[in-house]
């Protein structure tokens, strides 16, 4: 019997070094894990948080922060016209769509010729000097130059009329698919006799130069529109397709070829116009 004691309490010895032998690894991983930890909080504690800006101005006086928030609209007022969400608005109702037998075509132009070159220059200068003042004196500065720009080369578009140019494109377009037994001007006078199913709407937000692409593209332009399209039916409602573009077109030129070139701006602008107003007679004649 006493060798068998002997070996009864020789395993229990060995299972409880085991078990310390155990604890103490789980002791260690712990301790280790912990460590980690901490050294990652800390690093965060050091990091930026990603909404430190808005909690330094919330802790600011309420007059600070009023003025801080009234100079970001004013920057954002001042970026205007430079950007959009470009992309289908609303599905084709393609059913509807199929049954339309007369159309219009309506053109509204709200801006008149832009230039946007010295506005997207990558530069931080203005902020680096001047913090947020500077950086809006900046942008002043950018608009300033941009509609120079455009002033100088508006001689070379006298005679152009770009309501004219998209809303002729789309009506001859949109006839000759012969998906319509009536394509109309809505602007004519006077009126159209027959009334239409459907009217198509551009609303022109804002055409002209802007950069190019590429090496040196602020000192290249190219023609763009922006602009919104949808098509409505006669009675109101729901529109039965939208969409909104940002498009250019044409080649990007250097900047001062349009304004020492003859006919050449009014020869890129066009262009791009007529290709912008096939695409949409291409976009409605695929849908029927």
């Amino acid at each position: 019997m006493k060798p068998a004691i002997q070996i009864a309490m020789q395993t229990a010895e060995s299972n409880n070094r085991d078990g310390d032998f155990a604890a103490s690894n789980c002791r260690s991983d712990f301790d280790r894990g912990a460590a980690t930890w901490n050294a990652r909080s800390r690093r965060r504690d050091t990091q930026p948080s990603r909404n430190q800006f808005w909690l330094e101005l919330l802790s600011k006086p309420a007059c600070s922060q009023t003025a801080t928030l009234l100079l970001c609209f004013v920057a954002w007022l001042l970026c205007g016209c430079v950007t959009t969400t470009t992309g289908e608005k609303t599905k084709p109702d393609r059913m509807a769509i199929a049954q339309l037998r007369t159309v219009s075509v309506q053109v509204e132009v709200q801006r008149d010729f832009t230039v946007v070159l010295a506005r997207d220059e990558l530069n931080d200068v203005g902020y680096l000097t001047g913090g947020i003042f500077g950086m809006l004196a900046q942008e002043s500065a950018q608009i300033n130059a941009d509609a120079k720009t455009a002033e100088r080369m508006r001689p070379r578009l006298e005679g152009f009329d770009s309501q004219t140019v998209l809303r002729e494109r789309l009506v001859a377009g949109l006839q000759n698919t012969g998906c319509f037994s009536s394509v109309t001007d809505a602007s004519a006078t006077p009126a159209p006799t027959v009334e239409p199913d459907a009217v198509l709407v551009l609303r022109v937000k804002c055409w002209g130069l802007r950069t190019g692409m590429g090496k040196d593209a602020t000192k290249r332009a190219q023609a763009v529109i922006d602009v919104d399209v949808f098509l409505r039916p006669r009675e109101g409602g729901k529109h039965l397709w939208a969409r909104a573009d940002y498009f250019a077109g044409g080649a990007a030129r250097p900047v001062d070829d349009f304004s020492k070139t003859e006919g050449l701006l009014k020869k890129e602008i066009g262009e791009a116009f007529s290709r912008y107003a096939d695409r949409i007679v291409n976009e409605i004649r695929f849908m029927r």
